[in-house]
């Protein structure tokens, strides 16, 4: 299973304040995924760096990710 993602996603919280993420999905998902949001204070490009596995492993193995830069 291939993945894809869509990278610089700005996310407007409820204080106003916009958050970049970047999303990474299965190509063609059967059926309703689980979630998985990393959230960092660091630098969301260095995910795959900082976690077990990079996110394009997980949106293989079915998961949507999330990863997304804190204030």
């Amino acid at each position: 299973m291939m993945s894809r993602s869509l990278e610089g996603v700005q996310v407007t919280m409820r204080d106003g304040c916009a958050l970049v993420a970047d999303i990474y999905r299965p190509l063609k998902p059967q059926r309703p995924l689980p979630v998985m949001l990393l959230r960092t204070p660091y630098d969301r490009r260095l995910s795959t760096e900082t976690n077990y596995a990079a996110p394009t492993w997980y949106a293989r193995q079915g998961f949507i990710v999330v990863v997304q830069d804190t204030r």
